[in-house]
């Protein structure tokens, strides 16, 4: 059985690019990157901002990656499971994590539960392959036992040293190839 685990923002959902319009829709301001939305807008103007995008009907209007609900949809066919595993934070806003799940259910996305991006839960999981966009998260993840390969949804991006437990793909992937790679490796 293969279980898999999906981080949400940047992974599931294309979020760099919404969260920057929403910001430019706040500001006026249009930014290519994060990093240069916080350099300039300077940290308290900046989260003051993230925090009213948490809170808006905005953050749960970005498309579902159509990819990753097929493959979703194909892991469950294979008899596996998909578990959502992010570092939101669910905690800090009450309504964030059903407002989350509904998110997800509304675009058809089948998972069994969304968790604290954590090792601890990715191992109680028995994840074997990880999603993700961040480089710094799958190093983070890297000492889960379960896990065989992480899937880093990057353009670009240096994964030399990582132990060949990394396979970086594009946010348009094949996703007949990618789970027959899966299954294959399983």
């Amino acid at each position: 059985m293969i279980n898999v685990s999906l981080d949400i923002d940047g992974t599931i959902s294309d979020y760099p690019i919404h969260w920057l319009n929403y910001i430019r829709s706040k500001t006026g301001l249009n930014f290519l990157t994060v990093n240069a939305a916080k350099i300039s807008l300077g940290l308290a103007k900046y989260n003051q901002i993230k925090n009213l995008y948490r809170e808006s009907e905005d953050k749960y209007s970005i498309p579902v990656r159509d990819h990753l609900r097929i493959l979703a949809t194909d892991v469950y066919k294979t008899g596996g499971k998909v578990y959502i595993n992010s570092r939101r934070p669910f905690a800090d806003y009450p309504s964030m994590l059903n407002l989350t799940r509904q998110w997800l259910i509304s675009n058809n996305l089948p998972f069994e539960s969304i968790q604290t991006k954590s090792d601890l839960n990715l191992s109680r999981q028995n994840i074997m392959y990880h999603f993700d966009d961040e480089i710094s998260e799958c190093y983070r993840l890297q000492k889960v036992n379960s896990i065989k390969k992480f899937f880093l949804i990057s353009p670009s991006c240096d994964i030399s040293n990582f132990n060949d437990k990394i396979i970086e793909i594009s946010p348009n992937f094949s996703v007949d190839s990618l789970l027959g790679y899966m299954i294959d490796n399983s």
